[in-house]
């Protein structure tokens, strides 16, 4: 732990007694005291808002959830992993507003419920509430959750992957409400057996439809208002020889694209039973894909190669742009909903940028995660 100095740099350990440094070193205990008193120096210069929270458990996926007309402030979901404790899905809210207060040292620290010490600058916490962040509910899963989602139509529904391969739906608000036992709402599986995934999404034009994939290839479509026990999906089908990695819907047709480790990006009509309707060999394994919200003609891909890709499917043949400059696997991209030009990728040393595709750089850093915390 960062707190007695068993991951420290020794000269960072004793600063940090002494209280020359502040306490953001606890979420991440690695660092040395030079690399921490560079980054203190240089980010209120780059950033005009940073937050970091640290958590208690390990966790793997974060997601904003869309906004509510009742709801003042804006929330976020993760899911852990189980450490040492249940696996949980964990609803937070942002509590804070921007700080004007002019200071020599902007660094603030907090301490609340349910979270490690937290760190930041440019915001304070609103009234009444001890940090910027609070934790909303907590919500026990059965196994490790891999990705988490949650539904366009309805914020409060979240679809939780789980290492087990199962695809849990809970309803945060009725955990909200006090009954935490009503939370979970519904559940599928495809495979008889325990099969491991990451894969999973909504439809944006059938809100209510669930895609998920697995590790052994499989693919299949699930409709969430319709979950009879046992649960049988709408549609079904092997789509990769080797894990299907990620899966993305497209927001203008019937069609959803999915990558896998057998370097094939599938691209399936659902229409017709899930039938392939274009299928393309990229150069390594892809890790991740998201469909461009605006133009339904681009795809963009990340994989082991550290590169991301701009597919144009009208020329399905070699990516239109190829974006380099992460340093380890691209594990995520994610085009910015209301810019197509822009995106969001993470790579495997914990660093989420957004990039431009029409400049083919990164213009800044949106947030960073480090597996026990996540950053604004």
């Amino acid at each position: 732990m960062a707190e007695d100095g068993k991951n420290l740099d020794s000269t960072a350990a004793q600063a940090l007694i002494q209280g020359d440094i502040g306490e953001e070193i606890l979420v991440d205990g690695k660092r040395t005291l030079d690399e921490i008193m560079r980054w203190r120096r240089n980010a209120p210069i780059l950033y005009d808002i940073f937050l970091e929270f640290g958590i208690r458990s390990t966790a793997m996926t974060v997601q904003w959830l869309g906004d509510e007309a009742e709801e003042e402030c804006c929330r976020l979901a993760f899911g852990t992993q189980a450490d040492e404790s249940t696996a949980q899905v964990v609803v937070a809210e942002l509590t804070c507003v921007a700080d004007t207060e002019l200071a020599s040292d902007p660094w603030k620290s907090w301490s609340a419920e349910g979270l490690r010490d937290s760190c930041g600058f440019g915001a304070q916490p609103l009234p009444r509430h001890e940090a910027p962040l609070r934790l909303l509910v907590s919500m026990d899963h059965d196994s490790d959750v891999n990705r988490l989602v949650s539904c366009p139509s309805k914020p409060q529904l979240l679809a939780a992957k789980g290492s087990n391969g199962a695809v849990t739906l809970f309803d945060y608000k009725k955990a909200s409400e006090g009954d935490g036992s009503s939370s979970k709402v519904g559940s599928f599986q495809y495979s008889a057996e325990a099969v491991d995934g990451f894969a999973v999404a909504w439809n944006p034009l059938k809100p209510s439809w669930i895609a998920t994939g697995g590790n052994d290839g499989s693919l299949s479509l699930w409709d969430s208002e319709a979950l009879q026990q046992p649960a049988k999906p709408l549609l079904a089908t092997v789509a990769h020889e080797g894990p299907l990695n990620d899966l993305s819907f497209c927001k203008h047709g019937p069609q959803l694209t999915t990558v896998g480790e057998d370097c094939c990006i599938a691209v399936w009509d659902m229409r017709e039973a899930l039938s392939k309707s274009a299928m393309l060999t990229a150069s390594g394994e892809c890790l991740t894909i998201d469909w461009n919200p605006s133009d339904q003609h681009l795809l963009a891909t990340g994989g082991k190669d550290k590169m991301v890709n701009i597919w144009d499917l009208r020329s399905f043949k070699l990516p239109v742009k190829t974006l380099p400059g992460h340093q380890g696997e691209v594990l995520q991209v994610q085009w910015c909903p209301a810019a197509g030009a822009k995106f969001a990728e993470i790579s495997a040393g914990s660093f989420l940028a957004t990039c431009s595709q029409d400049a083919g750089c990164c213009y800044g850093v949106f947030f960073l995660s480090l597996g026990l915390g996540f950053r604004l």
